[in-house]
């Protein structure tokens, strides 16, 4: 669905077609063709907004921690990690600091933007060139959206100019896969730089609410945080990374 829209588009930049042509004139003009009725929906743009239970939902699907006696709800999943008494913790504390912080979504920035070259094969096979951090994860990603076996496609890794954790996933490479058995030619995708900003993985904004307690000689005795990530128009925020790693410096 993040790869192409087929029932509602959920953010500004998410693809609803692909064209493959022998020029990127042709392929401008063969867009501009296109024509798309879109009805307008809210606006969500941040976690607290997001969170909140009237907020308007953009999963209609999507239930908490995927528990299907739960209403559907904007909130994917919640973890909670707790190691000993922290109320004792508090009343022991000499001195208690709590402080929110709010940071806002950043994209990585990396040099090269995401562009993918694919060939099907007359024997049904898909060969596929990837600017990735893990040509094998690419490669089983691309076989689940297109009905196939991982063995039916072969993954080139191309040196890539920086990643930084946002090349672990396929945004052109199932697209480019289909326009090449259509075509019959090979088809080679690259995102502008602005599609990659629009469209691509960025870290995930957060509200943080933190609470620490330490004793007189400077000893933390107790630490309290609540997380919240935004993972933007589908699941999938570090938040669970960022719970258990918050307190590990302490």
């Amino acid at each position: 669905a993040n790869i192409l829209a087929y029932d509602k588009v959920r953010y500004h930049g998410h693809p609803i077609a692909a064209v493959a042509a022998t020029s990127n004139s042709i392929a401008e003009e063969a867009l501009k063709l296109i024509k798309v009725e879109y009805e307008p929906l809210p606006v969500i743009l941040d976690v607290m907004e997001a969170v909140k239970a009237d907020s308007p939902l953009i999963d209609e699907n999507l239930r908490t921690n995927d528990d299907p006696s739960l209403p559907a709800s904007n909130i994917a999943k919640t973890n909670i990690f707790k190691s000993g008494n922290i109320e004792k913790g508090f009343e022991e504390a000499d001195v208690v600091l709590e402080k929110e912080f709010d940071s806002g979504t950043v994209h990585q920035g990396y040099i090269e933007p995401h562009a993918c070259v694919a060939r099907f094969t007359e024997g049904g096979e898909i060969l596929l060139w990837v600017s990735s951090q893990g040509h094998f994860s690419l490669r089983d990603q691309s076989a689940q959206l297109l009905g196939l076996e991982p063995s039916q496609i072969k993954a080139i890794a191309a040196e890539i100019g920086g990643g930084f954790g946002g090349k672990t996933t396929i945004y052109v490479e199932p697209v480019a896969a289909l326009l090449s058995k259509k075509s019959g030619a090979p088809v080679k995708i690259t995102m502008t730089r602005a599609e990659v900003l629009e469209a691509s993985g960025p870290t995930s904004g957060s509200y943080m609410k933190v609470k620490m307690g330490a004793d007189k000689n400077g000893k933390i005795v107790a630490a309290d945080a609540t997380l919240k990530f935004e993972a933007g128009a589908w699941a999938g925020s570090p938040v669970g990374a960022a719970a258990m790693c918050i307190f590990t410096p302490y």
